[in-house]
């Protein structure tokens, strides 16, 4: 079983070496490629985020100060009557 296990070791070990070994370069590049890849995907996430932030800054600034009030009155009401409900 060890025996089985060392071979099964070294012929990872040959196949890591020999990966890097033959191609230096093409890891390099497919590294290089992996970054530009990410960065891209953040700048679109980002910008996901801002639109996001924006339309929520938007929805906010519109209710009046009295608005909100009621608004937050309502809430209140309605979690009180789920939490004790009326017999």
């Amino acid at each position: 079983m060890s025996g089985k296990a060392v071979f099964v070791v070294a012929l990872l070990v040959a196949l890591l070496v020999s990966d890097s070994a033959s191609s230096p370069e093409s890891s390099a590049a497919r590294e290089a490629k992996g970054v530009n890849v990410l960065q891209r995907l953040l700048a679109k996430r980002e910008k996901v985020r801002e639109a996001e932030g924006a339309a929520r800054a938007e929805r906010r600034t519109h209710l009046s100060e009295d608005d909100r009030e009621i608004m937050t009155k309502q809430i209140m009401q309605a979690i009180t009557g789920m939490v004790c409900p009326q017999r």
